[in-house]
């Protein structure tokens, strides 16, 4: 799928684990290393974006992923701007609810649904 040039392939942590509270500083970076090179060692590519779990992130967090990563993905939903910050961005949450149906596909992109 990655050689098709269709999808890209972030990271998300190794274990899931939710990044909103403080964790000791060598768990959270095995957390984000080792998804890294997991995923790299599958692929081939390294890569450069993050995902924080359940959208959950703290400021530790934050700044272990500004060393990791270029940058990162929250849960929130909507639109970036230029001067967002690149490792707080928004998206729009895209599930089979809605990814069949282009009048439910605007709706959330809109914010209707």
């Amino acid at each position: 799928m990655v050689d098709s040039g269709l999808i890209s392939v972030g990271s998300h942590t190794c274990s899931h684990r939710r990044l909103g509270e403080v964790l000791p500083n060598d768990i959270l970076m095995a957390e984000l290393e080792v998804s890294k090179s997991a995923i790299s060692a599958n692929t081939g590519i390294e890569p450069s974006l993050f995902c924080y779990p359940n959208g959950d992130h703290c400021p530790a967090a934050i700044a272990a992923v500004r060393d990791t990563y270029n940058g990162a993905v929250t849960t929130a939903s909507g639109w970036n701007r230029a001067d967002d910050d690149s490792y707080l961005l928004r998206r729009f949450s895209m599930h089979q609810d809605v990814s069949s149906d282009r009048v439910a596909l605007l709706g959330r992109i809109n914010g209707i649904g």
